[in-house]
């Protein structure tokens, strides 16, 4: 059925956010929005009352019937957060279902590296992390086991400012679809990375080619 269709059948009830196409429906639902709270750790975070911001998007997400809220999206941008620990403890609190979350706004933070903490939200598709001090490639290896990721943005770190930076992370995690905010060419896919631009860190993680017996 078209939107039009849609728009035009009475007879179905709309919902209150209508999202045509599948690769939005992660925008269907308001993000939690944990953003500007000068948050130093989730730990102690997790275990008080304090509420979501609803100034930056005029209300909250509708909540289930066990009181959490139903979303996708989470924004912990611009705190002073420096590592993950207990993000899945305190996505747990919040959403009604914790490893559905597909965008993580980590922007503007503290971090150096990239937790295996990410690791346990299997649906993961937008990851924000520009604005941080990740300095390495290495650091980022972490996130090649989330299948699932699409958009990244990582632009505002140091790492940014090594020899062919664009080209190492799609090597690197080529699930990608999207780094800082501009799509993956074929032709960026295809580019051949200089030996000099650091291209035997990508190779330690592309698998070994068998070698075959000589007789």
């Amino acid at each position: 059925m078209t939107t039009n269709e849609y728009e035009e059948d009475e007879t179905i009830k709309k919902p209150k956010y209508f999202c045509p196409e599948p690769e939005t429906l992660i925008f269907c639902s308001p993000p939690v929005d944990h953003s500007f709270k000068k948050l130093s750790d989730l730990a102690s975070y997790t275990g008080s009352s304090k509420k979501p911001r609803v100034c930056r998007l005029g209300r909250l997400p509708d909540r289930s019937s066990n009181n959490r809220f139903i979303s996708r999206s989470l924004w912990l941008n611009n705190n002073r957060l420096k590592n993950l620990t207990d993000l899945y403890p305190f996505v747990e609190k919040f959403f009604d279902q914790p490893e559905a979350l597909g965008w993580l706004d980590l922007s503007f933070n503290e971090f150096c590296d990239v937790s295996p903490e990410i690791l346990k939200f299997p649906n993961l598709r937008i990851l924000y992390l520009h604005g941080n001090k990740i300095k390495a490639l290495t650091p980022l290896a972490t996130l090649r086991d989330v299948p699932t990721l699409r958009y990244l943005t990582l632009r505002g770190n140091p790492v940014e400012k090594i020899l062919a930076y664009r080209l190492l992370v799609i090597a690197l995690l080529p699930q990608l679809i999207s780094l800082d905010y501009a799509l993956i060419t074929d032709y960026e896919r295809g580019t051949r990375i200089p030996e000099c631009a650091g291209k035997k860190i990508i190779d330690q993680y592309r698998p070994q080619a068998k070698h075959k017996k000589s007789f």
